[in-house]
């Protein structure tokens, strides 16, 4: 009683659970075993990875997340790649500017201010180098020509008809006896712009050879010829009528568009990767420039504009007029020399223009043969 009256009455209570993942909160907690508690752990995982599944296929984008990682992972190599092939463009570049920068240096300045239509040494001179050096100054040279068409073409008269034209002036420096050939030719192939262009590249590329008589190219040449727009022929040919050796080194382009096509041709003085060692070869500074343009669905019309500089030798020695006239075989008596020289180079252009013609209608018989035609 004692002890009733000292501490005061004491009601026990019951101490409740606390809510847990096993038991949902707002009901009564009730002690679970081990085994029911991991079964409920594992329904769980399993309600989690379904609403992870489904955020990877219902995601707020057009395209699940994983395929979006691919196409970024994809993207990146592609700029990797881009990246490296740009820093190996960088340093070629780099070289090639290096090479070129050197040589420049190591020439001497020109006597006169350079501008766009006047020509030097440097467009019949070639570098020494690698494949893309070599055909970036090829290139070079024959773009120049190329932007210079309609300025030489301008200095001519060509008749409006399409009657066939050839014209050969062969002047004469009073001075210095220099001489120097200059041709405006315009014919017409019964043909469309295309197959006509394809025509007389072909023509233009192995015309040599048909005045050397050699067995001509074969169809597959032909083919490959037309797929190709520049072109650096190297060859040191003999004049038909004597001994001397010439050196013939030159550029070939073509550049087409829908109503227009246009062939330049250019000698290269001196080619570096390819000296000649003989001074005595003879060397010819030569332009040609043919503009080809349609007179109709199936004609085409060529004009062409070709100058041939005084010979020289690969030394530099201007070759005199009585050596030219001993080369083509002239009666050197009482007369005058140039005169028979320069007479004897209007005669012969104008046999060449008409074999060149002759040998562009042997061509486009040609092409009419079927395509299982040999040329055996």
């Amino acid at each position: 009683m004692q002890e009733a009256l000292i501490s005061p009455v004491m009601k026990t209570k019951k101490k409740l659970l606390r809510p847990t993942a096993d038991c949902p909160p707002g009901t009564k907690s009730k002690k679970l075993s081990r085994k029911k508690r991991l079964q409920n752990l594992q329904r769980q995982v399993y309600d989690l990875e379904g609403v992870l599944m489904r955020t990877k296929r219902t995601g707020t984008t057009l395209l699940p997340w994983e395929e979006i990682a691919l196409a970024f992972k994809e993207d990146t190599l592609d700029q990797v790649r881009d990246n490296r092939s740009l820093k190996r463009q960088l340093q070629r570049q780099e070289y090639i500017y290096h090479v070129l920068h050197s040589w420049v240096l190591n020439m001497l300045p020109p006597p006169r201010t350079l501008h766009s239509h006047a020509e030097t040494w440097r467009h019949s001179y070639l570098v020494q180098g690698d494949d893309d050096i070599r055909r970036t100054a090829q290139m070079w040279i024959v773009q120049h020509a190329l932007y210079n068409t309609d300025r030489v073409m301008s200095c001519s008269t060509f008749p409006d008809s399409a009657e066939t034209l050839v014209e050969i002036d062969v002047t004469v420096d009073d001075d210095e006896g220099l001489f120097q050939v200059r041709g405006v030719v315009q014919y017409t192939l019964p043909l469309p712009l295309d197959a006509a262009s394809n025509l007389y590249w072909i023509a233009e590329n192995t015309f040599s050879q048909y005045r050397r008589a050699t067995p001509p190219i074969s169809i597959m040449q032909n083919e490959q010829l037309q797929h190709d727009w520049l072109r650096y022929n190297r060859q040191v040919v003999s004049s038909p009528l004597a001994r001397q050796r010439i050196h013939n080194y030159s550029l070939h382009g073509q550049f087409r568009t829908p109503d227009r096509t246009t062939v330049v041709w250019r000698t290269i003085i001196r080619d570096e990767a390819f000296p000649e060692e003989d001074g005595r070869v003879w060397t010819l500074d030569s332009h040609l420039w043919t503009v080809a343009e349609p007179c109709g669905p199936h004609a085409t019309r060529f004009r062409t504009v070709y100058t041939i500089g005084h010979p020289q030798t690969v030394g530099g020695r201007m070759v005199t007029a009585e050596e030219m006239a001993t080369e083509f075989q002239l009666v050197q008596g009482p007369t005058d020399v140039r005169r028979q020289v320069r007479e004897f180079l209007t005669s012969a252009h104008i046999r060449q223009r008409q074999l060149f013609f002759d040998y562009l209608t042997c061509l486009m018989r040609l092409s009419d043969v079927p395509p299982n035609y040999s040329n055996e």
